[in-house]
């Protein structure tokens, strides 16, 4: 009698490996538990292997439905967990996917694969005890290797300041690698120098959100704001970390996201904070303003969080009362001049520029930024821009920056080899420079040279994760190339 079923299995498994090969993954899964049932004393590996594979036809929650009993009898294998951990992760179960995780990494199974994963996990769902957790983990695990303590001094900051401080000084001290980044990290601070944990706290988010830290950043502002919740300053920086994080991939024309953002806020309700449903960040600005009108922070950021929208003439309301407020600040003007811009008064936002070119001290850095309006807007490329780029790169022979705008400038003016040419002096000096990569991958483009243009957007995000300009690289290669 165990002969028909015994027979059957066979002809099942070898009619799966047959639809394996023709890449039929969903039907060689099936045939595959068919098999498990005649070929008894295979069953749970064939178990496991119909699982892995419709894991691979993307098919999460049949791999669950073939694994989980096996996992509940105590009857799986290491390799059959993660596989079930990946499916959980798929079907969106993120945390049954960690608990299987932690497990497997817990009892030695792939632990150096398997926590930085729960790591990035923990960190990107606000679970920063389980994050400190698993670095403390992987310390012990690696404690030689630079980066977990430096990720730990990172989420050290959003609750211990001065700890974290101690921590990231030590790193410097024994690997340069990390010098630049910490220090521009803790420069706001070791400028605050105060005693006061609220006012720490916005500075450690204020220096994580320079390295692009926004989660950690959100994190520090959110305790500034829980220790002193009248604190303007901070619910703005809040408001501006949250917006980060959640519009962090904006479609290229910023339009709105209709799944995580209401509709415009009722000016004429009393408070703010009930003004949006969402995690956009704009009631924490309006909370700002509504505890300080007249916060510059607060004014700029509303603005930029306007702007970025898509919805300049809401922009230029705040940015117009910002000015009328600090008329000779050099922020708040060129958050002015950027909004007239988007509301199509170019001559306007250009004599604003030339305004802030006369009053600042810092001439060059005032220089880049009309190059960037002049670069943006195609205005006066030819009478300004390129002289104006020329004499840049002449006075900062090794800035980089001044490279790239000049580039920018060229390539505005079809000067592609020339452009070209300047790009790659640019990277011979700072090979990392992301800019240069991404504008060297558009004229790729342009020139039809794909496999090239496809080499340097993957190297600009592999080089700038999590960074505006990685998010420009993937929406050109998904929009633009095969």
């Amino acid at each position: 009698m165990l002969l028909i079923p015994m027979a059957q299995g066979i002809v099942a498994l070898r009619q799966s490996d047959q639809l394996l090969q023709q890449g039929r993954l969903l039907q060689a899964a099936q045939l595959r538990l068919r098999a498990g049932k005649g070929l008894f004393w295979q069953s749970e590996d064939l178990i496991e292997q119909a699982g892995k594979i419709f894991l691979q036809a993307q098919q999460a929650q049949l791999s669950i439905e073939s694994l989980r009993p096996l996992y509940v009898r105590h009857r799986l294998s290491y390799a059959g967990k993660l596989t079930l951990a990946q499916a959980y992760a798929q079907a969106g179960y993120v945390t049954m996917a960690n608990q299987l995780r932690q497990e497997l990494a817990d009892s030695g199974y792939l632990p150096l694969i398997l926590y930085p994963l729960l790591l990035e996990s923990f960190q990107s769902t606000h679970q920063f005890l389980e994050a400190r957790k698993t670095l403390e983990k992987l310390m012990m695990l690696q404690p030689h290797f630079p980066l977990w303590r430096y990720r730990y001094g990172l989420i050290l900051l959003t609750t211990q300041p001065e700890e974290a401080k101690k921590i990231l000084k030590e790193i410097v001290a024994n690997d340069v690698t990390y010098k630049d980044g910490i220090e521009k990290l803790l420069d706001p601070l070791e400028r605050s120098q105060s005693e006061d944990m609220g006012y720490q706290l916005l500075q450690a988010g204020r220096g994580l959100a320079s390295i692009g830290e926004w989660t950690l950043a959100e994190e520090a502002f959110y305790r500034a704001v829980s220790i002193r919740p009248d604190y303007a300053e901070a619910w703005a920086y809040l408001g501006l970390a949250k917006f980060r994080n959640a519009f962090s991939d904006l479609t290229p024309n910023n339009s709105p996201n209709t799944e995580t953002t209401s509709l415009i806020p009722d000016e004429s309700a009393d408070h703010p904070i009930g003004w949006l449903r969402d995690r956009s960040g704009l009631a924490e600005i309006r909370n700002a303003l509504w505890l300080k009108p007249q916060s510059q922070v607060a004014l700029v950021f509303e603005t930029q969080y306007w702007l970025e929208r898509g919805y300049p003439q809401i922009a230029l309301k705040s940015a117009t009362k910002a000015v009328k407020i600090y008329p000779k600040d050099e922020a708040v003007l060129e958050n002015y001049a950027q909004v007239l811009a988007q509301n199509g008064a170019l001559e306007s936002a250009w004599q604003v520029f030339h305004e802030i070119f006369q009053i600042t001290d810092q001439k060059t850095e005032a220089a880049k930024s009309l190059l960037r309006f002049d670069i943006q807007n195609e205005y006066q490329l030819w009478e300004e821009a390129l002289p104006l780029a020329r004499t840049l790169t002449y006075q900062n022979p090794g800035d980089v920056e001044s490279l790239d705008l000049l580039a920018q400038v060229l390539f505005s003016l079809n000067y592609l080899e020339r452009a070209t040419e300047i790009l790659a002096q640019a990277l011979r000096l700072d090979p990392n420079y992301a800019p240069a990569h991404l504008h060297l991958g558009i004229i790729y483009l342009q020139n039809n040279r794909i496999n090239d243009a496809i080499r340097e957007f993957n190297h600009v995000i592999q080089i700038a994760p999590n960074t505006p300009i990685a998010y420009q690289a993937q929406r050109i290669l998904v929009n633009y190339l095969p």
